[in-house]
């Protein structure tokens, strides 16, 4: 994608994050005009903010069929930032419900008309005015690597969640989990939270669920210690939120909540933590952030359950990317 940018010499290309890396490596010619700005390595968000502040226009490159969310995405419209967006995955139907920019294919028979295609984007930003600074946030196609999902396509379980594909067990830490008909679900609760704990960690990652049937209490847990230590992210429907809670010890310390926010039928809830910052999405908006230290040295991520009516919920799919 980059090499489309060779011929645009009113426009800064700003290559930021792991991809920076990848384009290092691929050592592309330079350009005779204008080189790119790079920013490799993992970014931090004093930095990513000033990337997003200078930006005019946000590119998103995923593989066909990429499943998750994108915080990219989710910042891009925090900043009020347009973006190009491939055509054939799960950010579409945000950018095309909100007018948020355009699309561009990614097959194999597009690939000689996306230079021309993107020029064209260009060249209407400029025809209406856009400053020339460009903001470049690329995926590359094994952009899904160190993601690790599970869809619970297995076996139905009254005594465990079971294994993921290259990765591991569930453990139960606290509760009975168990599978039924394609989805988690938790058999038997404890009086405290319920917990079931991914088999992969992180101090600074992404979560994502989705819930085939939310119900109160039912949510994601990030920043696991155990299972008395932790963040949690649940359904409140008496409040017709998503509450962020903190537990230390045992004892759920309310921290905040996403505001007025649907929480029955399918919804997907996602958080993306670094450093001391926490970002909660649903439904793959945007909706708050949060600035902590607690447990900022814990890393484990799961299923979590703390209300007796969190039986009825039935978790559809999980998803972990763990930063760097």
């Amino acid at each position: 994608m980059w090499h489309a940018f060779a011929g645009l010499p009113d426009w800064r290309l700003l290559i930021v994050g792991r991809i920076a890396d990848a384009y290092a490596a691929a050592s592309p010619q330079p350009s005779p005009r204008r080189e790119p700005a790079v920013i490799g390595d993992h970014v931090d968000g004093a930095t990513l903010d000033l990337a997003f502040a200078a930006a005019d226009l946000v590119v998103l490159s995923f593989r066909p069929h990429h499943s998750r969310d994108s915080g990219v995405l989710m910042d891009a419209i925090a900043w009020g930032v347009p973006v190009v967006c491939s055509a054939r995955s799960a950010v579409v139907d945000v950018v095309t419900a909100y007018g948020l920019g355009v699309l561009r294919t990614g097959g194999e028979r597009e690939q000689r008309r996306q230079r021309s295609a993107l020029i064209t984007v260009v060249a209407i930003a400029v025809a209406f005015g856009s400053p020339v600074v460009l903001y470049f946030m690329l995926w590359s196609a094994d952009a899904t690597r160190g993601t690790r999902p599970d869809d619970f396509s297995r076996a139905d379980s009254v005594v465990e969640i079971g294994p993921v594909a290259r990765a591991g067990r569930w453990d139960s830490l606290s509760g009975v989990w168990g599978i039924e008909n394609g989805a988690a679900y938790l058999v038997k609760p404890r009086k405290a939270a319920s917990l079931a704990v991914y088999p992969a960690h992180s101090r600074d990652g992404r979560v994502s669920a989705a819930l085939a049937s939310a119900a109160d209490g039912a949510g994601i847990a990030f920043r696991v210690r155990d299972a008395r230590n932790l963040w949690a992210i649940v359904a409140t429907s008496a409040y017709a939120t998503w509450n962020i809670v903190r537990y230390h010890d045992g004892v759920p310390e309310f921290v905040a909540n996403t505001g007025l926010t649907s929480t029955s039928g399918e919804h997907t809830v996602a958080v993306q933590f670094e450093g001391n910052r926490i970002t909660v999405f649903i439904d793959g908006i945007e909706l708050k952030r949060v600035t902590s230290q607690a447990l900022r040295d814990a890393g484990g991520v799961g299923l979590v359950a703390t209300h007796p009516d969190s039986r009825a919920a039935r978790w559809s799919s999980f998803a972990f990317a763990p930063a760097g």
